[in-house]
């Protein structure tokens, strides 16, 4: 894993699992490639044999519900992602981790939601703050986006990539003057 070999590291794994069935580190790795690779199915049959106690651990949840997405069962999904969201709310790290799922899923407004949460814990999180502004482009929420990357300007004002994105809210909101200055800031860091 560590050399990111993977095909050799799940091999491993398999053979660990055919002398102890229920080692959780091999499930849950095997279970993350599963993921990783798209085949839902795969990686709730590796869920489906950790031990009791691991079941209802967030990190569990967070893989069933991207095996779920997997397999097309897109409300069971977003409703176990719900769920740990609502009982966990004061997690940044995991609300982070919701966030940059539903992100790939391309549920911009309910990712906004998840970096919102992130943000009320730890406030400071320039991740979360930048994940938020793009989130809030994709979900065509150009006035927060617009209120992000400018807070992010003012704290980090020779972050190019914030530059652009707000020259592309104010380009996207019809203000082509003020995009162009933006541009020109950038270029010029």
């Amino acid at each position: 894993l560590v050399q990111r070999r993977y095909p050799q590291a799940c091999t491993i794994f398999m053979k660990l699992l055919s002398i102890d069935p229920e080692n959780s580190y091999a499930l849950l790795h095997l279970t993350q490639r599963r993921v990783e690779e798209g085949n839902g199915k795969a990686a709730l049959s590796y869920l489906a044999r950790l031990p009791t106690r691991q079941q209802a651990t967030s990190e569990v949840f967070l893989l069933k519900a991207q095996a779920f997405y997997e397999t097309g069962q897109r409300n069971a999904a977003t409703g176990l992602l719900e769920h740990l969201e609502q009982t966990n709310f004061s997690n940044a790290k995991l609300n982070f981790s919701i966030g940059m799922i539903l992100v790939r899923w391309r549920c911009y407004s309910e990712a906004e939601k998840a970096f919102e949460h992130v943000l009320r814990t730890d406030p400071s999180s320039f991740d979360a703050q930048y994940n938020l502004g793009l989130a809030a482009i994709q979900a065509g929420d150009l006035q927060r986006a617009e209120q992000v990357f400018s807070l992010i300007r003012r704290e980090r004002h020779k972050d190019v990539d914030s530059l652009s994105y707000l020259a592309f809210v104010f380009e996207k909101q019809g203000q082509s003057s003020r995009a162009l200055m933006l541009l020109m800031r950038a270029q010029a860091i």
